[in-house]
């Protein structure tokens, strides 16, 4: 499903549009997340599974939500220079926190290396890779020597997952 957003008739703004990744989609997330200086692990298998916000057609930001049976992992948030600090990530990020929601998860993982202040502003904290779900610790982004430099933060839900 595509929605445009943030541009109206007659307001000469160009029009945005998130939809679900697809693979055609590759090589534009994995060109970004290098440029961002993200993992690029896994990102194949799990495109389906990632927003791609688009200008008029131009690929612009991404973010990504691996499905992990009780509990998910968002990964892969950024947007290209232009786009930075406009509001678009974190229209993404609830975006993916609501589909979270929507699959009933329990909970909702990531990590970072630079922005914790940020995410902590949805609700999100920091825990221990002991406190990690064990289905979400099989994910490519808790592999390998990096996982070990970033925080680890999770986003709990109340209530029975559906």
């Amino acid at each position: 499903m595509q929605r445009r957003l943030l541009s109206r008739e007659g307001d000469n703004m160009p029009a945005l549009t998130i939809a679900q990744g697809t693979p055609a989609d590759l090589d534009d997330v994995l060109a970004l997340l290098q440029t961002a200086g993200l993992s690029a692990n896994g990102v194949a298998e799990q495109i389906v599974n990632f927003l791609i916000a688009r200008e008029d057609g131009r690929f612009v930001a991404v973010a990504g939500l691996e499905n992990h049976r009780t509990a998910g992992l968002i990964r892969s948030v950024a947007s290209h220079p232009g786009w930075r600090n406009r509001g678009l990530a974190t229209t993404l990020v609830h975006r993916l926190i609501e589909r979270s929601r929507t699959l009933g998860y329990r909970t909702v993982y990531l990590r970072t290396k630079t922005a914790e202040a940020y995410f902590a502003r949805f609700g999100f904290r920091r825990v221990s890779l002991e406190e990690v779900n064990p289905t979400v610790l099989a994910s490519g982004q808790f592999q390998g020597e990096e996982c070990d430099a970033t925080a680890i933060m999770v986003l709990e839900f109340d209530g029975p997952t559906s």
